[in-house]
């Protein structure tokens, strides 16, 4: 027996190691039998200890599965939010997928050993965000949230003077045109590179990376009209600890190795190095 992504799982094996079907299973009242692989299975809604009955062949053996939930607050410091994961006692708890939902976008984030992960406002966009935390080992938790735009420093304008002018003639200067350079090629460079990101996101994986504070964070995003097969990140940092919402992360000699077998086409994942 086993409690996985929010389902109780029986399994019922012979001799020989194969699955025995039709093998009576009682869950917390619920009547199930075990299919040809020798399972039954229900989903678990609420968090306890379930009581399991089988009916061996008129041999009743009892067993018992206990189901966590997690726990989720946050705190919002200017741009990012960090969001707190904690079991019924108070502990927190890594490895956690955070789904954050706003009015402009979605991103993730993976907690680390203490249950925090970060979340960057500005790609959710600020106002009513939705959060869900999910694991493999607890039923998850969701809430939907309001957070607010951080203030700009306000810019205080010199005071102006007024000077009382001067009964005189001057002789005016003939104004030089500005040689401004290379500026209005480099401007057109600009708009041309900037304004085919679309088109690349099309055809051609995309990959974002960005520090906050001790975290290090890369996002990849398959393109738009076609699966990302076989993606290798490499990158040389001293991290202590990394994790992936998708994919194998190894840290080996300073270097952080991240490889993703297949990404759906538009499908994002995230890592998250702890440096």
């Amino acid at each position: 027996t086993k409690f996985e992504r929010g389902i109780i799982y029986v399994r019922v094996l012979d001799e020989k190691g194969n699955g025995v079907e039709g093998i009576p299973v009682t869950i917390e009242g619920t009547e199930l039998k075990t299919n040809s692989y020798g399972m039954a299975f229900i989903e678990a809604k609420e968090p306890g200890t379930y009581h399991i009955t089988l009916n061996l062949d008129g041999k009743i053996v009892e067993t018992f599965v206990e189901v966590k939930k997690l726990f989720m607050n946050y705190e919002q410091r200017n741009e990012t939010l960090l969001v707190y994961v904690r079991d019924s006692a108070g502990k927190g708890i890594g490895n956690v997928t955070i789904e954050a939902i706003g009015p402009i976008g979605k991103t993730y984030g993976v907690t680390d050993e203490n249950g925090t992960a970060l979340i960057n406002l500005n790609e959710t966009g600020f106002g009513s965000i939705s959060l869900k935390a999910e694991s493999d080992r607890y039923l998850g938790a969701e809430a939907i949230i309001t957070v607010k735009e951080p203030k700009k420093p306000e810019t205080k304008t010199p005071p102006q003077t007024t000077s009382t002018p001067i009964n005189q003639t001057t002789p005016i200067q003939p104004v030089k045109p500005k040689d401004y350079g290379n500026l209005p090629i480099i401007l057109v460079l600009s708009a041309i590179i900037f304004g085919s990101t679309s088109y690349l996101a099309l055809f051609r994986p995309l990959k974002f990376e960005e520090q906050l504070d001790k975290y290090y964070f890369v996002k990849v995003r398959a393109p738009r009209v076609r699966e990302l097969h076989n993606f290798r990140y490499e990158k040389a940092i001293n991290a202590v600890d990394a994790r992936a919402t998708k994919g194998k992360v190894t840290i080996e000699d300073g270097r952080i190795i991240w490889e993703i077998d297949k990404l759906e086409p538009g499908e994002e994942a995230f890592l998250q190095a702890i440096l």
